[in-house]
């Protein structure tokens, strides 16, 4: 493990998923992909907070996070150029940079 990821959700974030998740058990709430893409991709203010456990240069850990949006996005058929442009950006803040262990990103 190289990251540590906390999610903190709007007040309101409850109400939205309880209409879709109702009466799953804790379990199943944490077995399930389709729980954690709803809390990360629905209508409601959140915080993501990233920890680092381990040193990583800035550009290995924009590396990553890259892949992974770029894999699920075309995955899900909703890639745009847009999108690609956006992580372009995404990667030039983190040129140059360094996150030794307990250094933190926070995105909203």
């Amino acid at each position: 493990m190289v990251t540590a990821i906390e999610v903190y959700l709007d007040d309101d974030a409850v109400d939205w998923l309880a209409v879709k998740w109702k009466g799953k058990s804790a379990e199943e709430l944490v077995d399930s992909i389709d729980f954690f893409r709803d809390i990360v991709t629905w209508p409601f203010e959140k915080l993501i907070h990233v920890k680092m456990i381990l040193h990583l240069r800035g550009m290995e850990y924009a590396e990553k996070v890259k892949e992974n949006c770029l894999a699920y996005w075309k995955a899900t058929g909703t890639y745009i150029d847009a999108v690609g442009e956006a992580l372009e950006n995404f990667m030039k803040v983190f040129n140059g940079e360094g996150s030794p262990p307990g250094a933190a990103v926070l995105f909203t």
